[in-house]
């Protein structure tokens, strides 16, 4: 509410709709907000408001939790001015994504005349293609990342639209996150020394950076000796630093009996970097033997 008093408080109007997560509800977050400022569309018919001195209308509806199969637009009535549309709803096919949350397709949108469509469910900022300047939606996403799941990563973005006396819409994405969601996959396998793994790891951390890496792969045993203390090495470099090293493997994984090409791959090189008398030789082998496993794993 306090965020709403912001924009109120400098002359904008609000409008607003119950999503699948903040569904209307007696008792709920969208009842007790009360501010004669901020228009909340409470039911989950389509509703319209219309601000005849502004020229464009706003219509909404909210999600409706026991009949989310419902199309998005079914039963919605195009008023006579431009039209911004709000609505919680799930565009088909979005990024091989199905999902039955009232499914919509940019057909839909066009074919009900909405000018600009506000959407909400899918976290990632993604404009709607519709083929035509006078039809357009836009999810803007979340405007802060909320976990590592690749649609929380990276920039977060609000929409600054306008619409044209001739009802076409430009749309501009402003970026509002001030922290930053990253997540990397690491193959430790080439790195040799100790200094390449924490250059690789240093490219992820900055400030304001939330940051979760999975390490894989069979490093050096110069390398692997130091996995563990990356995270306390990196706290202060990042606003938060996970790392999950469940995916690397070392050669002492590999069971004794293992008769496989890999367990026999193994007991060689074990046994030739026994019978080795130079130290050097014998780290050539013991890494050979590491890349090895590593390319059986890739396998």
């Amino acid at each position: 509410m306090v965020e709403f008093t912001r924009f109120t408080d400098a002359g904008r109007l609000i409008f607003a709709i119950p999503g699948n997560h903040d569904y209307a509800r007696p008792n709920g977050i969208w009842q007790r907000l009360s501010s004669s400022k901020v228009h909340v569309f409470m039911d989950t018919s389509w509703d319209t408001v219309l601000l005849e001195d502004m020229g464009v209308a706003v219509c909404g509806t909210a999600f409706e939790r026991g009949g989310s199969g419902r199309r998005a637009f079914d039963g919605f009535h195009t008023p006579d001015l431009p039209c911004i549309a709000l609505v919680h709803a799930s565009l088909e096919h979005f990024q091989g994504q199905m999902n039955g949350y009232h499914p919509f397709s940019a057909g839909d949108l066009e074919a009900a005349g909405v000018n600009y469509a506000a959407l909400g469910h899918y976290h990632s900022c993604q404009p709607i293609e519709t083929g035509s300047a006078l039809y357009a939606g836009c999810y803007p996403g979340t405007p802060e990342g909320i976990s590592f799941d690749s649609p929380e990563l990276g920039d977060r973005f609000a929409i600054y639209g306008e619409v044209e006396d001739d009802g076409s819409v430009t749309t501009l994405p402003l970026k509002t996150n001030t922290r930053t969601m990253l997540s990397a996959d690491i193959d430790c396998t080439s790195f040799d020394t100790q200094g390449s793994l924490f250059d690789a790891v240093r490219k992820y951390c900055q400030a304001n950076n939330l940051v979760h890496l999975k390490l894989s792969g069979m490093p050096a045993e110069d390398v692997a000796s130091v996995l563990e203390e990356l995270s306390e090495r990196f706290k202060e470099s990042c606003h938060y630093i996970s790392i999950d090293t469940s995916g690397i493997l070392a050669s002492s994984d590999i069971a004794e009996g293992d008769l496989t090409i890999r367990g026999r791959f193994s007991r060689h090189m074990k046994k030739t970097i026994e019978e080795a008398a130079d130290p050097e030789a014998k780290r050539l082998l013991a890494r050979a033997l590491e890349l090895g496993i590593a390319a059986f794993r890739e396998e």
